[in-house]
């Protein structure tokens, strides 16, 4: 299933968290995820502190546990998503 994901960094400590995520390893835990989750891609604008991410996961659980991590830095949603073909799959039966 796929997922987006916004993400704001809390501006009171935005510049650690910027060099904190500088220093991490882009194929690493922290940031590709643990097993059975796939970072699709993330978008980041470092301007304003906002980012976004297309996650695929199967398990909430794991969705959950590896987004919590991020809690002391990071305010986080994250809603279902749909690709075109699922999108018009789903409005195909609308009254």
């Amino acid at each position: 299933m796929l997922y987006l994901s916004r993400f704001k960094v809390r501006e009171a400590s935005r510049h650690e968290t910027y060099k904190m995520f500088a220093s991490l390893d882009l194929d690493g835990p922290e940031l590709a995820g643990p097993e059975g989750l796939r970072i699709v891609g993330r978008w980041h604008d470092i301007v304003a502190g906002n980012g976004v991410a297309i996650i695929e996961c199967d398990d909430p659980k794991v969705l959950a546990a590896w987004n919590v991590q991020w809690n002391s830095v990071l305010d986080v949603s994250i809603v279902p998503a749909l690709d075109d073909a699922a999108a018009q799959q789903a409005l195909k039966d609308l009254p």
